[in-house]
């Protein structure tokens, strides 16, 4: 991948540059971050040893393009030295390349939206791919007939019961405090599972600190994309209310709204629900007055008990002899 600004913070580090390995016939892709483009070829003996010689593979062939980390001598003389033929994409011809390509797009994409509905800063796009790909890798796949490709390369299904929504509030409780009052815990946001741990990664909004914890309490809902609401037309003027109170208290949709703009709001609903309650009191009284006309103004039993059709249940039993 070209250059990324602004550079990933990941462990310490900063990453400007990432590269993407996918096998072709599980599907399974890596992810690796770069100080420079030079890097690749350590990228690509670290997937060759980590991965594919560890699942009982060997690299046979590797498809690429023409840029300058793929060409160079060094890169060259790795594939040489450890039997991996180079197969390079016609220039400008990123289709003979297709499943990389596409790989890339799709990584890009998500974490493009994992960003934007998580409110993370911008330089955490390089711990979200990181993200992204532990994720695709273990969920289902068109080519593969529906199987993942974790399933694929392992021949094991993947365990999800600890996955967690990206983006979610996440309470890190502390192993050790010092004093009685200290807090327990810190609140921070999920972006991330431990690669090479049980355990969970969280941003610490507060100093922008990413730390690995396995003792999380997570709130999960109502997500960040989707706005907290009330209202349902059964629900009635009540409901209305409670809409319109939530709208002008929700974070996420009135985060940036001054008075002036909440002053708008109220002009623009206070009208509606006015007409709504208007509606609702004719409806009512048309219904009376229909009572009314059947009834004839007579009691219904001994009492004075008045049941509207509204509120009564009838069961209509014929009799087979009529």
């Amino acid at each position: 991948m070209g250059t990324v600004n602004p550079p990933a913070k990941y462990k310490g580090g900063s990453f400007p540059y990432a590269c993407k390995i996918t096998d072709d016939y599980t599907k399974m892709k890596e992810v690796y971050l770069l100080r420079k483009k030079s890097d690749t070829t350590e990228a690509v003996h670290t997937y060759n040893m980590c991965v594919a010689a560890a699942g009982g593979y060997r690299i046979e062939t590797i498809r690429c393009d023409k840029g300058g980390e793929n060409t160079g001598s060094e890169f060259r003389d790795y594939c040489k030295n450890s039997a991996i033929k180079l197969e390079y994409a016609a220039t400008n011809t990123p289709q003979q390349i297709g499943v990389s390509e596409r790989d890339g797009q799709t990584l890009a994409g998500v974490t493009r939206c994992l960003l934007k509905d998580g409110d993370f800063p911008p330089s955490m796009w390089g711990e979200l791919m990181l993200t992204v790909a532990y994720l695709l890798n273990s969920s289902p796949h068109s080519a593969l007939g529906g199987a993942t490709p974790y399933s694929k390369l392992h021949n094991k299904s993947p365990d999800l019961s600890g996955l967690r929504v990206i983006g979610a509030r996440a309470f890190v409780h502390h192993e050790r405090y010092r004093k009685k009052l200290d807090d327990r815990a810190f609140e921070g946001k999920l972006c991330g599972f431990g690669l090479d741990s049980q355990t969970y990664r969280v941003l610490n909004p507060s100093n922008g600190a990413v730390v690995e914890s396995r003792n999380v309490t997570f709130i999960e809902s109502p997500p960040r994309s989707v706005p907290f609401q009330y209202s349902t037309e059964a629900n009635g003027y009540e409901s209305d209310v409670l809409s319109f109170t939530s709208l002008l208290d929700s974070p996420h949709s009135t985060s940036d709204l001054d008075f002036t703009a909440q002053n708008e709001l109220l002009r623009q609903d206070v009208p509606k629900m006015q007409q709504d309650n208007l509606a609702r009191e004719e409806l009512r009284l048309e219904l009376d007055g229909h009572e009314d006309e059947h009834g004839n103004g007579q009691d219904l039993g001994d009492g004075d008990h008045h049941t509207s059709p509204i509120d009564a249940s009838w069961t209509v039993i014929r009799d087979p002899r009529i």
